[in-house]
């Protein structure tokens, strides 16, 4: 172990980029297979969710003696992502009269969107220089150390080190503001839920549209292949952006749409023949979303609104030394 150091590091996220709610869902796409590649994690251990714009590994409960990134690259696990405390990892419990018993647990949006939040609150991530804090080094251990970094593989291999056991980064993910808690921060985003949830379709919606719109406006100068390509893809994304929506008959034309796209023989059976029903349902789906979209944008995110004036918290480095030594 080394002496505790609070160091920021970027992770595929540029200076400025919100992390609570995507602006850009192709972006968010791409970091999903990047930092999979990146880490060894495979990609359904990833959860794929527009309200972050990070990708986040999944957090599933362990049995005794299962390590949970097993197989992992460990150099690469020094973000807070990967030191989700279990209080705040585990799922919530979410009001649902749909569900048995009225409760369910958070879906991946909602439970993205918390862990994002959490992040902000925490000051885990900057985004002024889109930053996060190495939680192993605030903690101890330098994973840029080789021998250090040799010792963490083999743990996460299943070698037994007690010393790394005991890491325990839940301090770090304590809110900066005095008056918000970890039940604070559950509560805050179930108040403002329905306006992020609104805001992220509404951008996810739009991104396809424009997606749409450029095959349009290139057809003269593009093959059918392409134009079949880029529609397949805007068709995934669109699938994506609603799948937390449950829209039966939005679903029903998607598939309508790929199925369309596949028999099309020139880029004009693609425009004209696959995917005018397809525009339609994503501009009804993208305009039903606007008002609640615009007042979000216009009145600024109330969830996030405490980390603007934090109140006075020990830095990183000041929480990890007082662990140690206690």
């Amino acid at each position: 172990m080394v002496m505790v150091m609070e160091r920021m590091r970027p992770l595929l996220l540029e200076p400025g980029d919100s992390l609570l709610v995507t602006s850009d869902i192709e972006d968010t796409v791409l970091r999903y297979g990047e930092l999979s590649t990146r880490t060894g994690i495979p990609g359904d251990q990833l959860v794929l969710s527009f309200m972050s714009s990070l990708p986040l590994p999944r957090y599933q409960p362990l049995g005794p003696g299962e390590s949970r990134w097993l197989g992992a690259v460990a150099t690469e696990l020094w973000a807070p992502v990967f030191w989700i405390p279990e209080e705040i990892a585990q799922r919530m419990p979410v009001g649902d009269s749909e569900a048995e018993g009225g409760i369910r647990g958070e879906s991946d949006d909602e439970w993205s969107a918390r862990i994002a939040l959490h992040m902000v609150l925490a000051g885990l991530y900057v985004p002024e220089d889109g930053t996060f804090l190495d939680v192993p080094a605030a903690l101890g251990v330098d994973l840029e150390d080789e021998k250090t970094a040799e010792r963490v593989q083999d743990w996460l291999e299943g070698h037994v080190d007690e010393e790394l056991d005991a890491l325990d980064p839940s301090p770090l993910w304590t809110p900066k503001s005095g008056d918000v808690d970890t039940a604070g921060v559950y509560f805050s985003l179930r108040d403002t839920w329905d306006d992020l949830f609104a805001l992220s379709r509404y951008i996810g919606f739009d991104s396809v549209l424009r997606i749409l719109d450029e095959i349009t406006t290139r057809a003269d100068e593009i093959s059918v292949e392409t134009a079949k390509e880029a529609a397949s893809y805007a068709v995934t994304l669109a699938r994506l952006v609603a799948a937390e929506i449950g829209d039966v008959d939005f679903e029903a034309i998607l598939s309508d749409a790929e199925a369309n796209i596949s028999v099309s023989t020139s880029t004009e059976e693609v425009l004209g023949f696959a995917l005018p029903e397809l525009v339609a349902a994503l501009i009804e789906s993208r305009d039903h979303y606007r008002e609640r979209a615009n007042q979000v944008v216009a009145s600024g995110n109330a969830a996030v609104s405490t980390a603007d004036s934090p109140a006075e918290k020990p830095s990183a480095r000041q929480i990890a030394a007082r662990r140690t030594t206690e």
